[in-house]
């Protein structure tokens, strides 16, 4: 099983060992979500991945994507921050409906981090509307040269694009 990054999310679920399909399927029961079978996340997204480790620590980094879909299939470019560090990965996925995987490619640019390196993450979201705001919400894992890296949330919200 891979680990990563992710975002506290604003409803209780057991998720400590919930698998990420379990995990997603009760974000869709729970949530009212507004969406069809032609849902489109092409566009600037930003928000927060958290990396939770055991015994309850918490690491917030920022994260950006930008992503192009066409049809089910969705590529991007993913870029993670935390203190003066970065990371710039490729992302590749796919989605049904209001459901969508994606998989880290490969690093396009990023910065050294001591004794430590950059984890490779495979994340289930949930898209959802709420009025004009569109969020990306789910789980991550993930992997490293070093083994599996501590998982996490993710939440994104989409924004215009920047310049």
């Amino acid at each position: 099983m891979l680990k990563i990054n992710g975002f506290a999310l604003l409803f209780a679920i057991a998720l400590a060992t919930a698998p990420l399909k379990t995990y997603i399927k009760n974000i869709d029961s729970v949530n009212n979500t507004v969406t069809d079978n032609k849902t489109d996340i092409t566009g600037y997204w930003e928000g927060t991945i958290t990396q939770d480790y055991p015994g309850g620590k918490r690491v917030d980094y920022a994260m950006e994507v930008d992503f192009v879909q066409k049809g089910k299939t969705i590529t991007g470019i993913a870029t993670v921050h935390h203190l003066q560090y970065g990371a710039k990965m490729s992302v590749e996925g796919k989605g049904k409906g209001n459901y969508f995987r994606f998989e880290e490619g490969k690093i396009i640019k990023y910065d050294q981090l001591p004794q430590a390196e950059w984890c490779f993450k495979k994340y289930e979201l949930i898209y959802r509307r709420t009025g004009s705001e569109e969020t990306l919400e789910g789980l991550w894992e993930g992997k490293s040269t070093f083994g599996d890296c501590d998982p996490g949330r993710i939440l994104l919200k989409k924004r215009p694009p920047r310049v």
